[in-house]
């Protein structure tokens, strides 16, 4: 360590004929050896002599050190002394500057990474991720950074301490290199923590019993709190990512969409099938597609409300048959394939939880479906002068006529627009009946259907209008709803009209009561929106506006825009992939025909008895009363409710089979939101700054008194060109004590730390 003399380099060879100089050096401290005579002196002071009394080392004679220091002692200047602060005594004067950065960092940190919160907000789960792990992963970093850096000093200073500890062993004193080498390569990394926590062990100058007359501190707990905060600032990261919430939302959009097809229409083959069905021709069947008990395997019908734009006080009920998960299956279909080999058209239903692929359906779970679908509009009356427009029982035929007057028929279609029909021949009875009643004007009378005496309680009547949909804008159809009711089951009953006395099985004289009610029923196509769930079945929500084919919404300012490919189409037939753009009504009218008898019969099927005229449930919901003998009156709007449920449940759901329509599909954005746990994130904060505080003020200082020495170069200087650090020879051939170290010129690192890895060194102040 200290032939110096003998290291020349190529620009300054080693002149061996010249006298060896000693380079010129710092200030040179006193070797404690020659201060402290024994383990019980104070710290070192280069103000103070021994005894209290002062010497020269050149003349011998004695002077006050106090009064003229040498300047021999100090050829650069008298030493600084040492700082002082409340803690001077046991610990190191704090890194002021560090703790201050460390404190603004704890008050900066709760805003900071607010900014990136609410940046997060509002944006897709991905970016919301990025921005919050961003923000975290900066105030984590700085914190990390800060707690690191105070935390450095109590090992460094451990680190020291255990080199002056075994520097004052009597037997091996020193560490050897390659045990504080570690240090110098790595400061702050935990295992340079673990490894001097190792060396404290196995070091035998470290027990706390070698130690205890002059430093008996334990110095190992200052590791385990470096340690401590190392692990705490590599988990601040993580940490602020638990404190900052990010909980997800499904928002719907209507601005991205791509072109689907699902089975929302009619196929050719659906329609002939429909053709060659001929048991709703005979009413003595009252045939139906499903069995009643099969009822509920049909999808539900759905109520909305529609404002007309041109008339916003015309506020209607529109009623839809529900789409099924199989009508959004690539290979699936609706109910209208009018299939007869399976009476319940639910057992070939495909699976609603069977995974669809996207390309391949067209449609996934999280989408807003856009399809033109059938839509029904209905509107009642009761009949008008019933007394004289109903004939209970006609003379000849004992049939029972309801009289339709012209004027309640126009008032109906003048609230949806329709032009009166001018193609309808005159009102006339059944042939061989008896002749047209004379309180009955005919020419005001624009139907007269006729009802045979059955017994049943309810009968239906219904006409199709504007030749049956041949405009392709839809259907129109008028109905007619008859009650009669035998007054034995009606007590609280009102009627327009009686018909003869009619003694029960007790002689007690009963009559038949006969009401009426005519509605005009408007079946069209509209855009709806499908919500395509990730669970349960599609939801109808909205209605978009009326119309027969999809496109751009004209309301709301969006500006739509197609994603992936164009289905081509053709509003006149279809493409090569089978796919329609609009719903017409004149190819679908034997359907038409089959699902409106469909919807009939099953009404008719809840008819109490065929006989008597007894009271019904059905009937009994087209009044306000309730149970069995709960009948009051027949009332068109409840009727029109009911009628209205009926027909979109049997009647809407066979208008959509095998047939392709296109649709819009509008994936939903799955969008994040994000917000700080405020009570949390204050707690962190007052933790870090706590563990901070600890760290900057109470960092120990070196036994016997020695000035602070850390891992830096300068420290590194300080110790071994001050001649702090001295090298002895233990276990190398030249023996113990002061040596040369065995290092050539251009030798490689690793033999380097072959040589002279074990070569101890002691501190010596």
């Amino acid at each position: 360590m200290s032939s110096h003399s003998e290291i020349g380099t190529e620009l300054n060879p080693i002149q061996h004929d010249r006298t060896p100089v000693a380079p010129i050096r710092g200030p040179h401290y006193v070797s404690l050896a020659e201060d402290v005579a024994d383990d019980s002196q104070s710290d070192f002071d280069p103000y103070t002599t021994r005894g209290g009394g002062t010497s020269d080392s050149v003349t011998g004679t004695e002077t006050n050190f106090l009064k003229t220091p040498s300047p021999s002692l100090f050829p650069n200047g008298l030493p600084k002394p040492r700082k002082q602060h409340p803690f001077s005594r046991h610990y190191e004067v704090p890194q002021w500057k560090l703790l201050t950065v460390h404190v603004l960092l704890c008050l900066l940190a709760y805003p900071f990474l607010l900014l990136f919160v609410r940046v997060a907000r509002g944006r897709t789960l991905f970016q919301t991720r990025v921005a919050v792990g961003a923000g975290c992963g900066v105030v984590g970093f700085l914190l990390g950074l800060s707690l690191i850096g105070l935390a450095r000093r109590h090992l460094e200073a451990t680190a020291w301490a255990s080199v002056i500890h075994q520097s004052r062993y009597r037997n091996h004193p020193g560490m050897r290199l390659k045990d504080i080498a570690p240090h110098a390569e790595d400061p702050v990394s935990a295992w340079s923590g673990f490894w001097l926590l190792w060396n404290r062990q196995t070091y035998p100058g470290t027990a706390r019993n070698s130690r205890s007359r002059y430093d008996a501190r334990p110095w190992s707990i200052h590791i385990i709190f470096f340690l401590a905060l190392l692990g705490v600032s590599r988990l601040l990261s993580f940490i602020f990512g638990r404190i900052v919430i990010i909980e997800t939302q499904v928002k719907n959009q209507w601005e991205d969409y791509y072109e689907t097809a699902i089975k929302g229409d009619i196929a050719a083959a659906d329609v002939a099938r429909a053709q060659n069905i001929t048991a709703f021709n005979d009413f003595r069947l009252t045939w139906s597609l499903t069995p009643y008990s099969s009822h509920g395997a049909l999808p539900p019908a759905v109520d909305l409300q529609w404002t007309n734009p041109s008339n916003a006080s015309q506020i209607d009920t529109v009623y839809f048959s529900e789409t099924t998960n199989s009508q959004l299956q690539p290979n699936g279909s609706g109910f209208g394939t009018f299939e007869t080999s399976t009476l319940a058209p639910s057992l070939d239903t495909p699976n609603s939880e069977t995974p669809v692929n996207v390309r391949q359906a067209g449609v996934s779970p999280g989408d807003i479906v856009r399809q033109p679908r059938w839509g029904i509009r209905i509107r009642c009356a009761n009949l008008p002068d019933a007394g004289n427009n109903i004939l209970p029982t006609s003379k000849n035929l004992s049939m029972t006529y309801v009289f339709i007057p012209k004027d309640t028929v126009g008032t109906l279609l003048d609230y949806y627009q329709k032009p009166f029909p001018d193609d309808i021949p005159p009102a006339a009875l059944v042939s061989g009946d008896q002749d047209w009643p004379s309180n009955v004007d005919q020419n005001k009378t624009l139907y007269a259907p006729n009802f045979y005496n059955n017994g049943v309680n309810h009968a239906y009547w219904s006409q199709p209008l504007y030749n049956m949909g041949a405009d392709d804008t839809g259907f129109v159809s008028l109905e007619v709803i008859l009650i009669r009711l035998n007054s034995t089951f009606a007590a609280q009953g009102s009627f327009p009209i009686r018909g003869d006395p009619i003694p029960d099985a007790n002689g007690t004289a009963t009559y038949i009561g006969y009401d009426a009610a005519v509605c005009v029923e408007v079946f069209e196509p509209w855009i709806v929106e499908v919500y395509n769930s990730t669970v349960g079945t599609p939801t109808t929500p909205r209605i978009v506006e009326k119309g027969n084919a999809v496109g751009d919404f004209k309301a709301g300012g969006v500006k739509e825009k197609r994603m992936g490919n164009q289905l081509m189409t053709n509003d006149n037939g279809t493409d090569v992939d089978g796919v329609r753009k609009t719903l017409l009504s004149k190819r679908i009218q034997d359907v038409y025909v089959v699902a409106h008898q469909n919807s009939v019969n099953q009404i008719l099927k809840d008819n109490g008895r065929d006989s008597y005229y007894v009271p019904s449930t059905i009937a009994i919901s087209y009044t306000t009363g309730q149970g069995a003998y709960g009948y009051t009156s027949l009332s068109a709007s409840l009727f029109e409710k009911a009628r209205g449920l009926a027909d979109a449940n049997n009647m809407l759901s066979y208008f959509a089979g095998s047939g392709s329509i296109l649709a819009r599909a509008y994936p939903d954005r799955l969008l994040a939101d994000a917000y700080i746990v405020r009570e949390q994130m204050i707690i962190t904060l007052v933790v870090i700054f706590v563990l901070g505080l600890v760290a900057a003020l109470f960092v120990p200082r070196l036994p016997l008194g020695i000035p602070r020495r850390g891992f830096e170069l300068y420290s590194w200087v300080a110790a071994f060109y001050a001649d702090e650090l001295v090298g002895s020879g233990a276990g190398l051939e030249e023996g113990p004590g002061p040596i040369g170290l065995p290092i050539e010129r251009r030798m490689q690192i690793e033999e380097i730390e072959q040589r002279v890895g074990d070569v101890r060194f002691r501190y010596v102040p």
